[in-house]
């Protein structure tokens, strides 16, 4: 399959030693990588070759000069039926609600496609993937919602979640560059780590105190206290802090 990185601060760091890490990983990932970030102004940057990330300069480039509050990367091993090309290779992104969203997918809903619930009226895929087959019909669920709060929000994304995880491994990693959400439905393969001393090494003693942040990963990069997330549960962070969890049954 494939895997997921991101982090959310209350400062805009680099995550130099921890992109390096997940990229070096792309060994057992050699289908594609990316990586896509957040500038002052909630636009999304972003950049992705439909090449092995150890097997190309962009990936250690990028993650010594991104400096950003979130960021959301990805290393990919295609499933059936998808090529080698950049519209296949994740992050995917999107505009809605005049905000840059950002999806990265982990797993496997080929059924997404074929079954004419899920069929699509508004947004439409560049590539052939499920991964952003299943992002276009979130969008579509997300611009007919009347929901307005955050937690109504999260609810009605955790609904579609749930909806599209029925169908096969639905693990995700989704922001609108202020939260930071993420989901895993069946197998116990996301991790989350609160301030971790990875990202303050190179701070003075001032940023260092006032930094507060969350990173995310499918294995676990460093040797702290890596946190397993539920299945079936929508994390949602916010400036480096867990906000609150949603899951409804």
């Amino acid at each position: 399959m494939c895997e997921l990185f991101g982090v959310s601060s209350n400062e805009s760091i680099k995550a130099e030693y921890l992109l390096k890490e997940f990229f070096s990983k792309a060994k057992m990932h050699p289908d594609g990588w990316g990586v896509a970030w957040y500038s002052d102004e909630k636009l999304a940057g972003m950049v992705k070759e439909p090449v092995p990330a150890n097997r190309s300069k962009l990936p250690g480039f990028f993650a010594e000069r991104i400096e950003s509050k979130l960021i959301i990367a990805h290393i990919r091993k295609k499933s059936r039926g998808s090529h080698l090309s950049y519209v296949n290779t994740h992050p995917f992104v999107r505009r809605l609600w005049g905000k840059d969203l950002v999806f990265a997918h982990n797993g496997d809903v080929p059924h997404v496609k074929k079954d004419p619930k899920y069929k699509l009226k508004t947004f439409f895929p560049a590539g052939e993937t499920d991964s952003e087959h299943a992002f276009c019909y979130m969008l579509e669920s997300l611009s007919a919602s009347q929901k307005e709060g955050l937690k109504e929000l999260a609810e009605e994304i955790w609904k579609y979640a749930e909806d599209v995880g029925s169908l096969g491994k639905f693990n995700f990693l989704l922001s609108d560059g202020e939260y930071l959400l993420a989901y895993m439905n069946r197998e116990r393969t996301l991790h989350y780590l609160l301030n971790p001393v990875s990202l303050k090494k190179n701070l003075n003693d001032e940023k260092r105190e006032k930094l507060k942040a969350s990173v995310i990963s499918t294995e676990k990069l460093t040797d702290e206290n890596w946190i397993q997330m539920q299945p079936r549960t929508l994390y949602i962070f916010r400036d480096g802090e867990l906000v609150f969890k949603v899951k409804l049954e």
